[in-house]
This record gives structure tokens, sequence and C-alpha cells, in this order.
């Protein structure tokens, strides 16, 4: 099956770079639908209207609502240059590799919630893994046997970029 990347998804058409984002709820309908569930999850086991504490209630539900924000914004960017590979799932700091401490990288079909526990920053049975959505990657192995994979869209893609880069 072959796929092309979604329209978040921005790639570089130089052989030796490489640049994806990918949201974690990359579709509008989906945001505001985990939106509302976290605002009626939240909202409802604070909400005491008996006890009118209507002040508590409104600040409950605005850190509800900005929680939401950030959730629904979240994102994964993932960027080859020069000597490096870097990740990044927005808010959180980046984290960069060094090609000089990449043995090989293998595009790999994974289980996200068997092998890490879920989806984003996690670390699992293999390793660490950064990834948005789905479950395909690159498996980057590094000279320390430590295992990073970064989930992505256009994995060949982003596995033929650094495979040639390790040369």
């Amino acid at each position: 099956m072959n796929e092309s990347p979604p329209a978040d998804s921005l790639q570089s058409s130089s052989p030796s770079t490489f640049r994806e984002v990918q949201f974690f709820f990359d579709n509008l309908v989906l945001r505001l639908l985990v939106g509302l569930v976290l605002l009626s999850l939240f909202g409802a086991s604070i909400w005491k209207p008996e006890l009118g504490e209507a002040t508590d209630s409104v600040h409950a539900v605005g850190a509800t609502i900005l929680v939401m924000l950030l959730v629904c914004r979240m994102r994964l960017v993932t960027q080859v240059t020069g000597e490096t590979v870097t990740v990044r799932l927005w808010p959180f700091p980046s984290k960069t590799y060094a090609f000089s401490d990449v043995d090989s990288a293998v595009v790999r079909r994974y289980r996200p919630l068997g092998e890490y526990g879920g989806w984003g920053l996690r670390l699992g049975t293999g390793g660490v893994a950064w990834n948005a959505y789905g479950d395909r990657g690159v498996e980057l192995v590094l000279k320390n046997g430590k295992r990073v994979l970064v989930g992505s869209q256009d994995s060949q893609r982003l596995a033929e970029v650094v495979s040639a880069s390790l040369r």
C-alpha cells in the first residue's frame, strides 16, 4: 500500500534533506471532537452547581480549554539536514541525533500501543519512540546499541535520506 503523505506534511525536494510535520489530530472534526470530550470530562468532574462555586468552575473550564488547545496543536516535526536528524514534539524541546552516532536506519512497521504504550514521545521495550499517528517509521540503530523509532508517513523517503547520509 503506497499512500501519499498528508497535506500537513512538508517535504524538501533536495535529496539530502527531509522535513515532515505531523499533527496528532490531523482532521479538524477530530480535533473538535477531542476538545469536546476533554471539555465534557473535565467540566463534568468539577461542576458543582449546588455549592455555588461558579468561579472555580469557570477557572477549571478555562484550564480545560487551554489544555485542549495545546493537545490539538501538538505536532511532531522531523528534520534531516547536514549531519543530523532532529525530532521535536511541540511544545517540548527537540532531540538531535548526529549521523556519527547512527549505525543504520531501517523502515519498519510497529505497534504503537503494544510496543510503546501509545503515541507521542514514548519509552518502550524497543527503545525510544517519537510518533504522532500511524504504524510506520524509521528505526535508527545507534552505535551504542540503543534504538530510536521516528514515526513517519513517508518512512521510505526518510530512511533513504538518512541512509544516504550515513555512507
